[in-house]
């Protein structure tokens, strides 16, 4: 099964001091952006977040230390860190996550595609599956 790598912070979900404070909130919409992509894909969250947090989505997130060195077919990393996209393993597509980003002279890293929230990026994945 293909799977959607996430960046914790893509869906809200603080570090640290917050997480063991327990008041990891899931960013509003990202369950419900979440669960269309839950019947197709595996949905994985990059680190190691505690399990409370991960069921706050309602959907079926696991959690893994690194991306693996080779990728099913079709799975995708959605992050908001550029520099997360040139790291990726071959093979993995990206999303790039956040606003536009300025235009400078310097070269930026190439994502896949980039998107303005969670919500973009999931419509995006979806429009790709439907088109393939």
């Amino acid at each position: 099964m293909n799977r959607i790598y996430f960046e914790p912070q893509i869906m809200s979900l603080p570090t640290g001091a917050e997480m063991a404070a327990e008041v990891a909130q899931p960013m509003p919409g990202a369950a419900e952006a979440l669960g269309h992509l839950a019947d197709s894909y595996e949905l994985v969250v990059l680190g190691n977040p505690p399990r409370r947090v991960l069921d706050a989505f309602e959907v079926p997130i696991r959690a893994t230390s690194d991306l693996p060195a080779e990728p099913a077919f079709g799975s995708w990393l959605i992050t908001d860190d550029p520099s997360s996209c040139l790291q990726r393993p071959p093979g993995l597509k990206t999303i790039l996550i956040g606003p536009r980003r300025p235009v400078t002279n310097k070269p930026a890293p190439r994502c896949d595609v980039e998107a303005r929230d969670l919500n973009a990026a999931v419509v995006e994945i979806l429009t790709r599956e439907a088109m393939a």
